[in-house]
């Protein structure tokens, strides 16, 4: 199964309210919403995970950025780490029980270090107008998935593709990925909100081509 993750845009002008209802709308279509909300005090983003426990979207499908203590204090197991955490090493001593995924820019990185994680983001893959550095663009992606997917079946994590994916993109790079990680697409704002009719579409017609690929 080729993996949706949702990973939230650190708006503070947005509402809880607003956002809690854009999670809950796309939730039966991705299988991992990360809070990406660095901004936020440690109690606001509790508050904010027990609004959306509040509306009955699985714990399992939630990651924290950065935050392993408070993923842990809420009973979340999988926390996404950045080139700016804690080392791998230590945060599997500090938190034993939790998985973690990371964010890479590199494929050099992702070819010496993915193994040790769950799982880890690669990009940005295409322009987006979150980054203002250079796209990573496709080769780079192909090039890194076939490195982990050797013949000999040994797992070496999951290559989580992000940067500029929407449904145009998406079929580019469908065969060459374990997942994708989606921001911008799955949380249009319009009018100073979050659109949440156009971020569910969304998220239906992103699902719906991961299910065409060999198959699935």
């Amino acid at each position: 199964m080729t993996l949706l993750h949702a990973v939230t845009r650190d708006i503070p002008t947005i509402s809880d309210k607003n956002l809690v209802a854009m999670i809950e709308a796309i939730t039966p279509y991705v299988d991992y919403i990360q809070l990406r909300e660095k901004s936020r005090s440690s109690k606001s983003l509790g508050l904010l995970i027990e609004r959306i426990l509040a509306r009955g979207i699985p714990l399992e499908k939630l990651i924290v950025n950065d935050r392993a203590d408070i993923a842990q204090a809420f009973g979340i197991s999988r926390t996404h780490l950045t080139e700016q955490s804690l080392s791998i090493a230590r945060m599997q001593d500090a938190f034993p029980e939790m998985q973690f995924g990371r964010s890479f820019h590199t494929v050099t990185a992702v070819e010496r270090d993915l193994s040790r994680y769950d799982y880890g983001y690669l990009g940005h893959i295409f322009r987006t107008s979150e980054k203002h550095y250079p796209a990573l663009g496709i080769e780079p992606l192909i090039s890194a998935f076939k490195t982990i997917n050797r013949e000999d079946g040994e797992s070496r994590g999951k290559l989580i593709a992000i940067g500029g994916i929407d449904v145009d993109t998406l079929p580019k790079i469908r065969d060459y990925i374990d997942g994708v990680a989606v921001m911008s697409a799955l949380f249009p704002v319009a009018n100073h909100l979050f659109d949440i009719e156009r971020g569910r579409l969304k998220a239906k017609a992103l699902r719906e081509i991961l299910e065409q690929r060999s198959g699935q």
